[in-house]
């Protein structure tokens, strides 16, 4: 028996309505390995904080309860803490 699970999201931040299919500003992949965890990876582009705000609460929405996201080049993420222990260095995570 093979099924399909809903194991990644893809945020997009556009200025227009969707349905005029903008340009996106914001393209990023959220892969979820859990039920309560979702990583951001491939983050392109500058969010503004008050969209990060709005993309947390919908995270919280859909039952997530931790955001990690390993940024490079010393990128960060709003409201991240760096995440410790040996498996988590170089990773930041938000407590949503």
């Amino acid at each position: 028996m093979i099924w399909l699970e809903p194991s990644a999201y893809l945020l997009r931040v556009v200025d227009r309505p969707p349905g005029e299919l903008p340009p996106y500003r914001v393209l990023g992949t959220i892969m979820a390995p859990s039920d309560d965890i979702a990583i951001l990876v491939g983050l392109h582009g500058r969010v503004r904080p008050a969209e990060i705000r709005q993309f947390l609460v919908e995270m919280r929405l859909l039952g997530f309860e931790w955001l990690l996201a390993r940024r490079v080049n010393g990128h960060g993420l709003p409201y991240a803490e760096p995440m410790a222990g040996d498996i988590w260095d170089g990773w930041l995570g938000i407590d949503l």
